[in-house]
């Protein structure tokens, strides 16, 4: 599907929802048509008239490890070059927001030794599962390990929530993250 195909198939559902005044797909819809600010810039998101603003700041370069340097295309001369940078500069940004939510709550739900384990654990590459029965606290603490690690990144298997049906996984010769 096209852009622009989709851009008129969100106006016709968020038409609808508006209509019979269903507020959670009115806010997925007015969600789904934010466009990403330039690094540096923020937007501001506001759901609904009765909720308030939410304001979402995208990091620079230079908060992301990386030096402004890299943005210029003429060091990159080979298409290549350009393509692994862009997904080095992806991964560190995701690393930068997923720091913010995830250290948050590792800190709040771990003592220190624990913490220091999980991360022994991992930069050892051995096979690592965590297990929580609120998702919400077992997906951040899972997820807090790739800030948790930089400048490295995971090669392996890392499934943030693993299903039942795939606990076979478990079983693999592989070093991973469940």
């Amino acid at each position: 599907f096209t852009n622009h195909y989709l851009d008129i198939q969100i106006d016709k559902i968020l038409e609808w929802a508006i209509q019979t005044k269903n507020e959670l797909v009115q806010i997925i819809c007015q969600y789904n048509q934010l466009s990403l600010p330039a690094r540096g810039n923020s937007v501001l998101f506001q759901p609904l008239e009765h909720l308030p603003a939410t304001e979402y700041r995208r990091p620079p370069v230079s908060a992301l490890g990386l030096s402004d340097d890299y943005l210029d295309p003429g060091l990159c001369s080979q298409s290549d070059d350009t393509s692994q940078f862009r997904i080095k500069l992806a991964n560190a940004e995701e690393a930068h927001s997923l720091s913010r939510w995830s250290t948050a709550t590792i800190c709040r739900t771990l003592s220190l030794e624990t913490i220091l384990s999980l991360l022994t654990g991992v930069l050892l590459e051995k096979q690592v599962a965590v297990v929580c029965p609120n998702l919400g606290v077992l997906s951040a603490v899972v997820l807090s390990t790739i800030p948790m690690i930089r400048p490295f990144e995971w090669q392996s298997l890392f499934l943030p929530i693993l299903p039942e049906m795939m606990l076979d996984f478990v079983d693999a010769p592989v070093p991973f993250i469940v």
